[in-house]
C-alpha cells in the first residue's frame, strides 16, 4: 500500500511521542524526508 513507509521505534514515550520525545521524533523524521527525497 506505501512502499517507501517504514516502522520506527522510539523508547519510552506513547502515542504523544513529538511531546514525550522531541528530538528523537525530530531526527526520525528529518531522516525519513531526506532518505526520500521529500526534505
Amino acid at each position: 500500500l506505501f512502499p517507501e513507509s517504514s516502522v520506527k521505534m522510539l523508547k519510552n514515550c506513547g502515542h504523544w511521542l513529538h511531546v514525550e520525545q522531541p528530538e528523537s521524533f525530530q531526527k526520525t523524521v528529518s531522516a525519513f524526508l531526506q532518505q526520500n527525497g521529500l526534505l
